[in-house]
């Protein structure tokens, strides 16, 4: 059963299990138990954590969707000649306020959020988990939450550096512009209908809270790039940090991951996509061959064996040398795919969905100290060799890199576009950077976007505009 999902209804929703199906509306079944019993047991903490997991794995949020729009809204990726409409609306910049795709993951985002603010205020009330154990769901409930947010924010609300001259509400070059609702607390249903959008500040302020306190919380756990873990939310931190140009503390936390994992060898990489981790594994969404998206997945999407309806564009390509790695991620039958995603024993779309590797956090490490070594003498060697550590490993050379100033920073960008392609990030970093959308290989009516420009954030859906009385729609709209 299709339905239109609210904000409202997430917020007062409370949990069936770990069910994440559509019809989660539906009336339990006489003999179930309460969902409000759930939330009273250890057993039922753990499975409504669980359902908030299996949300993340859906095909309206990292099975799919989130990644994929911010590839084909960018210069990374268009439309193939298979492509029978799929992401066409971002492809043609025509998304609409009731655009589905949006919809949906406006729905599974606040669901996840409402079912981490019920586990945080429940799991107090708990005496059968030990002290560890309640600190470690408290810390992966946090961090759950904090992801998400930060996931919204930067889907539905310009970035954190717009400044005045853009002319965006609230814009000020630190965050004022509007963000997202930001509820922390189970509420009512009427007081529901009148959440406003808090300011972006106002979203990474919390964020930071919360991952600062999950941080500490989650010392004990053992580790699995499958949870929430102290390493996500050190990253988390780091990209927080990154957005705001607080480099100091970008580089703070990206060094305490980086201190304790290693990057996978330039013999192992393209290999590496087709295992379940790797030792740069910091946080993926995990699927088996009974609950991953099927044809709806990222895999079926882009390979020809499948839908095939996405394709990189040549922009993309042509920054690649001929010496790199990466170039075995391109397959060509009739036209060029991208097959990063090559599915585990030979099922296409089965693939654990990186959200986080330890590769992005050598960009954070170079991008902070480029920045400073604008100012300060010292920091680009630091830099250079950050960055090293990533295009050495795909170029299998030992090539020093020695540009400085801006020439390195426009190195650092393209790189990270080469590592991070088709992995859901282009669009983000496009719109944290303040840069123009060109794309030169294109086959749609508008190729272009300067920025600033009210695409830079996508429209609040319908069903929230019609629920809550005081949200403000995005301009352009």
């Amino acid at each position: 059963m299709m339905m239109n999902y609210r904000l409202i209804i997430f917020i007062i929703c409370t949990f069936f299990l770990a069910s994440c199906s559509k019809n989660f509306l539906d009336k339990e079944p006489n003999n179930s138990v309460s969902n409000e019993s759930l939330l009273t047991t250890k057993l039922g903490i753990q499975s409504a954590l669980n359902g908030c997991y299996n949300d993340l794995q859906s095909y309206n949020y990292y099975g799919r969707n989130f990644i994929l729009i911010n590839e084909v809204y960018s210069d990374n990726a268009k439309l193939s000649k298979n492509n029978l409409g799929n992401f066409s609306s971002f492809y043609n910049y025509s998304v609409t306020t009731d655009n589905d795709e949006l919809t949906q993951f406006w729905a599974t985002a606040y669901r996840i959020i409402a079912n981490s603010n019920n586990i945080l205020k429940s799991i107090p009330k708990i005496n059968e988990f030990s002290e560890v154990e309640k600190n470690t769901i408290i810390g992966e409930a946090l961090t759950l939450r904090s992801l998400v947010y930060f996931d919204l924010v930067r889907m539905f609300a310009h970035s954190y550096s717009t400044n005045a001259v853009t002319g965006i509400l609230g814009a000020d070059g630190k965050g004022g512009n509007l963000g997202v609702p930001l509820v922390t607390e189970t509420i009512t249903k009427d007081s529901a209908q009148y959440i406003s959008r808090s300011t972006v500040s106002q979203v990474y302020k919390q964020i930071i809270i919360d991952l600062t306190l999950a941080d500490s919380l989650l010392t004990a756990q053992t580790f699995s790039p499958y949870y929430c873990n102290q390493k996500l939310t050190e990253s988390l931190l780091s990209f927080i940090y990154l957005s705001k140009k607080d480099y100091n503390n970008a580089i703070s936390f990206a060094d305490k991951v980086i201190e304790s994992m290693d990057l996978v060898t330039s013999n192992e990489y393209i290999d590496s996509w087709g295992l379940e981790s790797t030792s740069e594994s910091i946080f993926s969404i995990a699927m088996n061959s009974t609950d991953y998206p099927g044809t709806n997945s990222i895999g079926h999407m882009l390979s020809p064996e499948g839908y095939g309806g996405l394709i990189p564009t040549q922009d993309l390509i042509s920054l690649y040398k001929s010496n790199d790695i990466r170039l075995q991620f391109i397959k060509n039958v009739q036209e060029n795919y991208f097959i990063k995603y090559s599915g585990r024993n030979g099922i296409l779309g089965l693939d654990n969905i990186p959200v986080i590797r330890l590769s992005e956090l050598y960009f954070v490490i170079a991008e902070s100290y480029a920045q400073k070594g604008k100012n300060v003498a010292g920091f680009y060697p630091l830099a250079q060799d950050a960055l090293e550590q990533i295009v050495h490993r795909a170029e299998n050379s030992s090539v020093p890199i020695t540009l400085e100033g801006d020439e390195l920073l426009n190195k650092i960008y393209d790189e990270y576009r080469k590592e991070f392609a088709f992995e859901g990030k282009r669009f983000f970093q496009l719109k944290r950077l303040g840069k123009n959308i060109e794309r030169n290989d294109c086959n749609s009516s508008i190729c272009d976007i300067s920025y600033p420009n009210n695409y830079y954030a996508f429209p609040i859906p319908n069903s929230e505009l019609h629920t809550n009385k005081n949200i403000i729609q995005n301009p352009g709209y």
